[in-house]
């Protein structure tokens, strides 16, 4: 049995060879970051972080995924024009919750793509932009496209087409499916025939406003006399 003062000698020689290779890894680690530095430095990074689902958001999101499919299975009327052969959309304008495209062609031969979301119905989102093509003042990037190729006296054609679907925001999870799927198709898109702004990325979502307190309707039947 080793005696109290050879264990106290092993235990100093241990510390001494911690602190040597401490002092090592150091020299090391500053001699790695002056090299690093150049590349990684507070002016060229940015650190963020991001915490993930829990369970209850994981199935809540499922839930909300499944019964938006079983109401796109249960849409029985998709078009209440009455010329079929006239709609802006194939017989679907009824169709909400899509990413959708609007093609302009020239008659110089130029094509130009907008790219658009709508929560609603296709035909109420169409009918803004028709608003838009007959007056300035409700000018957007797809109309302002329009009225310059009138001011040059050029003729163009229309098309519109649905790119995807995605469910809105629903309250939970706290993310809305649409904005993002239209943002990407936007990243996708080809920049050269593209309308859309590059602003449009970073827009918030302006469908959770109808979640805040501020804009509910308040419920006038049961307050008292």
């Amino acid at each position: 049995m080793r005696n109290n003062n050879q264990q106290a000698t092993d235990a100093g020689t241990d510390r001494e060879t911690s602190f040597g290779s401490i002092r090592h890894t150091a020299r090391m680690s500053r001699r790695t970051l002056r090299v690093l530095h150049k590349i990684f430095n507070r002016s060229n990074v940015k650190v963020s972080y991001s915490c993930t689902d829990n369970m209850s958001s994981i199935i809540k999101s499922h839930n909300a995924k499944i019964l938006a499919n079983s109401d796109t299975r249960a849409e029985s009327k998709s078009c209440n024009c009455r010329n079929k052969d006239l709609c802006s959309l194939d017989s679907a304008c009824l169709v909400n919750n899509i990413v959708y495209k609007a093609t302009v062609t020239t008659t110089s031969g130029e094509t130009k793509v907008y790219i658009g979301m709508t929560e609603h119905s296709f035909k109420t989102r169409y009918n803004t932009h028709k608003l838009s093509f007959k007056h300035r003042k409700h000018c957007t990037v797809l109309s302002k496209y329009i009225w310059d190729q009138r001011d040059k006296n050029t003729d163009f054609s229309v098309k519109w087409s649905v790119v995807t679907r995605a469910s809105s925001y629903r309250g939970n999870p706290s993310r809305c499916n649409l904005c993002l799927t239209e943002k990407l198709c936007i990243l996708s898109a080809d920049r050269s025939t593209l309308l859309n702004k590059r602003s449009e990325l970073i827009t918030k979502c302006r469908h959770e406003n109808k979640f805040y307190a501020t804009n509910q309707k308040q419920d006038h039947s049961n307050r008292p006399p």
